[in-house]
This record gives C-alpha cells, sequence and structure tokens, in this order.
C-alpha cells in the first residue's frame, strides 16, 4: 500500500513542486516579452492541463488511475508556475486547476483502497483458478514450475506454450494435474490447461479478428460445472511485430473485436470465466466491454493497483494489469491477487470461487 502512495502521490506532489518552481523561473524571465510569455504559457496549459483533463474525463472510473496518469497531472505545476510569477494579485487562482487535479487523485487513491474487497473464507465447496503467460522463449522454466506449484490452483491456464513447455509441465506436474490439454499456434499462440478435475473441450476458436486463438473448456467444479475460456488477446504491436504509437492506439479496437467475437461461442447459462492475458490494462476498451456484459475482473476487486506484467528497459521498469480473471454473476470470488513468482514478463494471477447462491443473504445486504 506504501508503495502505490509512493508512486501515485508522493513522487508526482514532488515531481509538481519541481516543475512550479521552474515555471516561476520562466514566468519571471525578464527576456520574455509580454506576447511570448502568454504564448508559452498556452502551451504549457494544452500539454499540462489539457492532458490532465483528457486523462481525467478518459477514466472515470477511480480505480482505473495509474501512476503514468498521476505525472501527467503533477506537469501542470509548469503552467501553474509560469501564472503565479506573471498575476500580480489574487495568484492563488493559477493554483486552482492543479489543486483540483490533485485532489481529485487524493479522492481516486483514497475511494480505491476503501473499495478494495478483502479476501473472504469459502461457506461452501469451492476452487482457485490460475492465470499465468509463461512466455514462449522460456527463460528459467523451473521458475514457473516452482509458480505454478506454489500457487496450488485447481484449473490453470496457460499462455505462450509451446512443444517445450508442454514436454517440461507434463513431466514436472503430472503428479499434481492428472488432466492436461495443450494446443499448439505459430510463435506465441500456444495455450495450456491443467486440471486436478476432469474437462472436456467445448470450442477452440481461431476465427476472430487478433493472432492468437480462444479455448474454452468446461470442467465439473465443487461450486458446480463452470466453462473457462482461455485467451491471449491482441498485443499492443504492429502487424510486423513491432512497437509504435500508431499500434498502441489500433489495436485496442482489434482487442474489442475479439471479446465481442468470442463472448457468445458461451453458454449464457453455465457459469464462466474467461481468463487469460489480455494485453491491456483495466481501463481498456474489451475490458470496459466485458464489464457492461455484466462480468467482474477480480483483480480489480481485490487489488486494484497490482500489477500483472513487466519489462525492464534501460529507461526503466514498465509495467501494466495485462493479465485479467473476469467472471459471470452465476460465480462469487473469495479472493484474488498477483503472485510475483517466476521468470517471465507475466506474473501469475489467482483467484478463489465458489456458488453465487452460497452468498446470495450477502449480496442482498
Amino acid at each position: 500500500m506504501f508503495r502505490h502512495l509512493l508512486m501515485n502521490i508522493l513522487l508526482p506532489f514532488a515531481f509538481s513542486i519541481m516543475v512550479f518552481v521552474l515555471g516561476i523561473c520562466i514566468g519571471k524571465k525578464k527576456s520574455l516579452k509580454k506576447t511570448g510569455l502568454v504564448v508559452f504559457l498556452a502551451i504549457a496549459v494544452v500539454l499540462a492541463w489539457g492532458w490532465s483533463l483528457v486523462w481525467a474525463i478518459g477514466l472515470p472510473d477511480p480505480l482505473k488511475l495509474l501512476w503514468w496518469t498521476s505525472l501527467i497531472v503533477a506537469a501542470s505545476g509548469l503552467p501553474t508556475g509560469i501564472a503565479f510569477a506573471s498575476l500580480r494579485q489574487k495568484k492563488w487562482i493559477a493554483c486552482v486547476p492543479t489543486a483540483a487535479f490533485f485532489i481529485y487523485m487524493l479522492f481516486s487513491f483514497g475511494l480505491a483502497c476503501v473499495s478494495a474487497r478483502k479476501p473472504e473464507v469459502p461457506t461452501g465447496p469451492y476452487f482457485r483458478v490460475l492465470t499465468y503467460n509463461v512466455n514462449w522463449g522460456g527463460p528459467m522454466p523451473e521458475l514457473a514450475v516452482k509458480a505454478i506449484k506454489d500457487c496450488d490452483a485447481d484449473i490453470v491456464c496457460l499462455q505462450e506454450t509451446n512443444p517445450q513447455w508442454e514436454k517440461l509441465l507434463r513431466d514436472s506436474l503430472a503428479g499434481e494435474y492428472p488432466y492436461m490439454k495443450f494446443r499448439r499456434s505459430g510463435g506465441a499462440g500456444g495455450q495450456g490447461f491443467l486440471s486436478r478435475l476432469p474437462m472436456k473441450e467445448i470450442d477452440y476458436i481461431t476465427e476472430k479478428a487478433g493472432w492468437f486463438p480462444a479455448w474454452i473448456v468446461e470442467v465439473d467444479t465443487p461450486a458446480g460445472t463452470v466453462q473457462f475460456m482461455n485467451v491471449h488477446l491482441r498485443p499492443p504491436l504492429s502487424e510486423r511485430g513491432g512497437v509504435s504509437l500508431s499500434a498502441l492506439s489500433s489495436t485496442k479496437d482489434i482487442r474489442l473485436q475479439e471479446v465481442k467475437d468470442i463472448h457468445p461461442r458461451l453458454d449464457e447459462n453455465v457459469p464462466a470465466i474467461i481468463i487469460g492475458d489480455f494485453n491491456e490494462n483495466m481501463s481498456g476498451s474489451a475490458s470496459r466491454w466485458l464489464n457492461k456484459k455484466g462480468l467482474k475482473d477480480a483483480l480489480v476487486e481485490f487489488d486494484p493497483y497490482g500489477k500483472t506484467w513487466q519489462w525492464k528497459t534501460s529507461f526503466g521498469t514498465f509495467s501494466g494489469s495485462f493479465d485479467h480473471i473476469f467472471y459471470t454473476p452465476h460465480l462469487y470470488c473469495l479472493e484474488a491477487g498477483v503472485v510475483r513468482e517466476g521468470a517471465s514478463d507475466h506474473f501469475p494471477v489467482t483467484a478463489v470461487f465458489q456458488s453465487r447462491e452460497k452468498n446470495s443473504l450477502k449480496d442482498d445486504e
């Protein structure tokens, strides 16, 4: 919790003070004529307050506030400082926009902390599920095997498996998981299911907008029959696999179309979990669409700031919440969280469920 406070409030606040002082220095510059100062201030407003407003409007759900959004808000200290130095009277007016954004951030962070659910003890038959993108390149696979064992899940949904991963997992985990299914798809498109319970394949969907298939199996869990849809949505990459701003923008529509294509393949009368690597954060278009369809994201409920993916570069470590466990109203989630184990760029994510019927009285309160 302290780490989230540091990243979302303290560091952006310290950064805003620095750029505020810089803005005051710029605003007092004798060399800047009045017209030039107005133009400079206008540009600073668009770059700072303007971007802050866009993010605030684009992320109405407080739980979707990300730390880099806070830094954008903190950048508004620059026009604040310029305006503060330029005004002769009522200097406090210059601080109003930035103060308003920081109040919004504090409110959002506080609401997220309050609204995050606490883990609950099962009141009836339950099962634990795990999703894990193991990384098809296979870095230190023995750590992935250990992570899966430590999670102690009843059903494991894997992405980016390949023949080498299949052999390793069958050799290492056959004792824990007597039921295994693997499907191969070129490159990073392989998937796998490991289960302690019998399962049967319902559908394997290749005719969709993205690169990778979706796979549905049905398992008779202690909480009843449940459909598990294992997904790996389109990464934010170009057609050639490169990183670009255009790919970052355009692929969100592809992921949205993917979930629209695969969601109808589920039996609406049977409890279902859509699980896997969504390649987008909690505020992504595919995630929002599933929310509108009545599915809840278990990780958002219990750990709204949990990061499931990280990538270390020479510029720093980038992270995001790309792995999700969505579930239909038939089920009741008791706990969910990120397990920071393994050597993949993704971390395992687990959740525990029981039948909604066992919690009907609690839901009515």
